[in-house]
């Protein structure tokens, strides 16, 4: 996972996952996200690429004055406009912290938290309000959103395998889900371990979608002792990055 030096996320926290499932209960499971507020709905497409996103001021202004704005002094139009850098700062001078960054990351579709933070930034310096004060996001998410905020704080399907075979995730995708419910409440994620145990690689071959026929399949192949160890083994290679002779 990219670490964002403003926050504290990845490998970095040290709840575990029944505590905080148990914190959690209450939050998962709501309806359809909040829709992105007038002034970013053109905008937040732009995020992704962070130059595009400096004009997102630059643009609503446009909307506003019609072609008006057009005849502006180029000058005027680069003094209106802040840096990412001023942008970010804003939207910490305010109150604001990294957990409002990947709930507003999840709100508006932000491809991540960085760029949530720039365009929240932007708003403030522009006087513009955002959808919730520091620290009032929303209690609930849905199990999407949830994965969108994983992804949002640079999470990858490798870090997702290691998380499932640390809880005992019935899945990836639940994984994903879980780690990103953590995210939007708060918490960070747990450490990953350098080595991981048998039990904790037999988890990773049943989130990756292997079944128990499959875990006979690659005994007889690798001329494992039992299936349990064909899995295990199985589970290793896949924490390790590597492919399996066989596909669930």
């Amino acid at each position: 996972m990219n670490q964002d030096t403003t926050g504290t996320t990845g490998t970095t926290g040290t709840s575990t996952a029944t505590t905080d499932a148990d914190r959690l209960a209450g939050r998962r499971r709501s309806g359809p996200g909040t829709r992105l507020p007038r002034r970013l709905a053109g905008g937040v497409v732009a995020v992704g690429a962070l130059a595009s996103c400096l004009t997102l001021g630059a643009q609503s202004a446009f909307a506003a004055t019609g072609s008006a704005a057009a005849t502006a002094p180029a000058a005027a139009t680069a003094a209106a406009t802040p840096t990412v850098e001023e942008a970010v700062a804003a939207f910490f001078d305010v109150g604001y912290t990294f957990t409002d960054a990947v709930n507003l990351a999840v709100l508006w579709g932000a491809p991540s938290v960085y760029d949530a933070k720039v365009a929240a930034g932007t708003e403030v310096l522009a006087g513009q309000p955002l959808p919730y004060g520091p620290g009032d996001f929303p209690p609930t998410w849905t199990t999407a959103q949830e994965v969108a905020a994983f992804s949002a704080v640079g999470g990858d399907h490798a870090q997702a395998l290691k998380l499932a075979a640390v809880w005992g995730s019935p899945s990836v995708y639940d994984a994903k889900a879980f780690a990103g419910s953590k995210l939007l409440a708060g918490y960070g994620l747990p450490g990953i371990p350098e080595v991981f145990t048998t039990e904790q690689q037999v988890n990773a071959y049943l989130a990756s979608g292997l079944d128990y026929e499959d875990g006979v399949q690659l005994a007889a192949i690798w001329g494992s002792p039992s299936v349990y160890d064909a899995k295990a083994f199985a589970g290793s290679k896949l924490l390790a990055g590597h492919g399996l002779p066989i596909q669930p």
